[in-house]
């Protein structure tokens, strides 16, 4: 089955975006989660200064109703601005590989 993008908003799948990792990762001992409250303030458009200037679309990837990867894409108005380009970024890539195949 293909892999399916299904973009997520702060109001609604923002969670399954955060938890992604946790998921993915609950069996690594070494791994260190980083703090969902403080993940969630910072895509909260009403909370994060970024968000005063900056554009994020946040999205999963699914197959076969599960999630297999997430990414953000960010537009940084400030840094177009400043630099006098349109360059776009992206961040909060996670992939699991082995179940996108």
């Amino acid at each position: 089955m293909a892999v399916h993008i299904r973009e997520v908003s702060f109001e609604k799948g923002i969670a399954d975006f955060i938890n992604f990792p946790h998921d993915l990762y609950a069996d690594d001992p070494i791994y260190v989660p980083e703090i969902f409250i403080g993940q969630k303030d910072m895509m909260d458009p009403k909370k994060y200064p970024f968000h005063q200037y900056g554009k994020v679309k946040y999205f999963l990837a699914e197959k076969n109703g599960k999630i297999v990867g997430r990414i953000a894409a960010i537009d940084n108005t400030n840094y177009n601005r400043h630099h006098q380009c349109k360059v776009g970024f992206f961040g909060f890539l996670i992939l699991s590989m082995n179940k996108m195949l």
